[in-house]
């Protein structure tokens, strides 16, 4: 780890030559010899734009302004580590009869494999908001991908002893899960500190839906390298067996889930590597006035946030639609088996969660991009009520095929099932980065930091509820779809009461550096 950061610093100087260059600034052509200060100097790169350096390049003034094109690369990394994180986090329903076979699981303990992912997004955002406040965004970020390798690697110690296993399997879902805040919580202001303002929302989706890719990719990859057993175990209600790629009752499906289980330390050990080589704090110069100036203070902003009915309203929001939602995809394949009718293998029910998520996020980024577009009518609140709207009518019809006496065909009844699910997905998924970017907004001068994981707190102790209910003995299933559908309705009336007036327009947004004030 100390080779590796020392490496990070050593490249500093190597960005610096890409940096000499003369700068057009957005006002006109100039160059400026402040450009060739290194890029993440040692004492610019945790402070702020103003106090860590002098001079009037760092004025209030559009001649400071810039937009670097490492942004996307820092963006990437940012992105790879919440896919690589929910693809963890999701490891076991989408295996959950194999896991079963081969741990001796039930029910209860696929649903606490997802659980400490929740837990732990309840639990420690505030440490994360200390640590993104006191050290920046390379100190969180590396502390996530320790904890996410660390993790992984739990997870695969195997013994004789099945107890111990799920002990350690346990635990590196709970490490995973603490490596998993950053991800979520810190999107917005990372985004704030690179992107300029036509790029931010699009930014922002881009963290939030590589997020759900991630655990797309989680619904898809499993089913397909760890095989269904062919007599599934006794409290697996799955009756239509021929759906499922071949199955297997030997010990392969134990080494099958050790591959899998391999393949995705491999990928976190990959991503720890490049994290601590290079993952600035900052750029040298910032991309938009409003990134420079001062946010409130810790605890200011914890009183504000608590006693601000306008925040309540956002995160009830986040938290009965897409936390029910999200929570309900971790269990889909619990929920979908027990529904004799239907007949839905974990193989089903794996490429239905692979859909969804992948739609999901898809939207998002094109939802994103047209808030972008239409920024100066400050839409997001209309179009969140929109896709609020779309994501009840849709879950409406999808809990009156699973729970109505219809007269459908499995065929028709399939075929409606991944359709209205697919469009709630797409919807849930879709508010995720409008819901960040408004809270930023209507909460300004609060960090971006301390809202983002506000927001995630509050959705995810929403969303655990759904979780722990499935730790009561013979609970079922039953209740499952009325819940989530509950939660969406609820969500709207807390939208309509939400004022959402913008106090974080930046106050020369229309002299944001433009193309030709990129530089590397």
């Amino acid at each position: 780890i100390l080779l590796l950061n020392r490496l990070h610093v050593s490249l500093i100087p190597v960005l610096d030559l890409m940096d000499v260059l003369p700068i057009t600034a957005s006002e006109g052509e100039h160059s400026d010899s402040h450009d060739d200060e290194p890029l993440l100097s040692h004492h610019g790169d945790g402070g702020s734009y103003e106090s860590s350096h002098s001079g009037d390049i760092y004025s209030t003034s559009t001649r400071s302004l810039r937009v670097y094109k490492r942004r996307w690369y820092i963006l990437l990394l940012f992105c790879l580590v919440g896919f690589s994180n929910y693809i963890s986090w999701n490891t076991w329903d989408p295996i959950q009869s194999s896991a079963k076979f081969v741990y001796g699981w039930d029910d209860s303990i696929i649903a606490l494999q997802a659980d400490w992912g929740l837990i732990t997004l309840i639990v420690l955002p505030p440490a994360f908001v200390i640590i993104l406040n006191r050290f920046g965004l390379r100190v969180a970020e590396v502390v996530s991908v320790l904890c996410m390798f660390v993790g992984a690697a739990a997870r695969l110690i195997e013994t004789r002893n099945t107890t111990v296993n799920t002990i350690l399997v346990n635990f590196g879902q709970l490490m995973n899960g603490v490596g998993g805040i950053v991800p979520l919580a810190g999107a917005t202001m990372l985004t704030m500190t690179w992107f300029p303002d036509s790029e931010r929302r699009t930014a922002t989706a881009f963290a939030t839906g590589t997020q759900q890719i991630g655990l797309a990719l989680s619904f898809l990859l499993g089913p397909l390298i760890v095989p269904e057993p062919l007599i599934p175990p006794k409290n697996h209600t799955t009756i239509n067996i021929s759906l499922t790629p071949a199955g297997s009752n030997d010990a392969t499906i134990e080494w099958d889930i050790q591959a899998y289980l391999w393949t995705q330390f491999i990928v976190v050990a990959i991503l720890t590597i490049l994290i601590l080589i290079y993952f600035p704090n900052r750029p040298m110069h910032p991309p938009t006035l409003v990134s420079t100036t001062q946010r409130q203070e810790l605890w200011p902003s914890l009183l504000r946030i608590i006693s601000e009915p306008k925040f309540w309203f956002l995160s009830f929001t986040y938290g009965f639609f897409n936390g029910f939602f999200n929570s309900y995809l971790a269990v889909i394949a619990i929920d979908l088996a027990a529904n004799e009718r239907l007949a839905f293998s974990q193989f089903l029910s794996g490429w239905l969660g692979f859909a969804t998520t992948v739609i999901g996020a898809v939207s998002g980024m094109l939802v994103a991009n047209l808030a972008d577009r239409l920024r100066a009518s400050n839409p997001i609140r209309k179009m969140l009520l929109a896709l609020l709207v779309c994501g009840l009518l849709t879950f409406s019809i999808f809990v009156f095929v699973v729970k109505g006496n219809y007269t459908f065909e499995v065929t028709t009844a399939r075929t409606l099932i991944f359709t209205m699910i697919l469009l709630t997905g797409a919807s849930s998924a879709s508010t995720v980065p409008l819901i960040f970017e408004l809270g930023s907004d209507i909460l300004y001068p609060i960090s971006e930091e301390m809202i983002g994981s506000a927001l995630v707190l509050i959705q995810n102790v929403i969303g655990l509820g759904i979780l722990l209910v499935f730790m009561i003995p013979g609970v079922g299933t039953s209740w499952l779809d009325y819940t989530v559908l509950g939660g969406i309705l609820f969500a709207i009336p807390m939208m309509l009461m939400l004022n959402d007036t913008n106090y974080r327009i930046d106050p020369k947004d229309e002299d944001e550096p433009s193309s030709s004030s990129m530089v590397t």
